[in-house]
């Protein structure tokens, strides 16, 4: 969504931009509370989120061309089956 900002008063160009994102991702959060019907479900769902792509990133590196010079992203999470 694209927003105009006034420049009235000490607002620079910066400020606004800044003010624009945030704005944007207030409703992203909105968006994602109201689709997970929670705040906590929400969370839940991106932290799963997290921890699925740091594993997909882990097995998909391929360390001979790193020369095994790679920082693992471990996870603290224990999968609950």
């Amino acid at each position: 969504m694209f927003r105009l900002c006034s420049h009235s008063g000490e607002r620079t160009l910066d400020q606004c931009a800044h003010q624009q994102q945030a704005d944007a991702i207030d409703e992203e959060i909105d968006a994602l509370i109201a689709e997970f019907g929670s705040a906590r479900a929400a969370i839940r769902a991106l932290l799963h989120d997290l921890t699925v792509l740091a594993n997909d990133m882990n097995a998909s590196t391929s360390r001979g061309y790193t020369r095994s010079k790679v920082v693992e992203i471990r996870t603290f999470r224990k999968d609950k089956a």
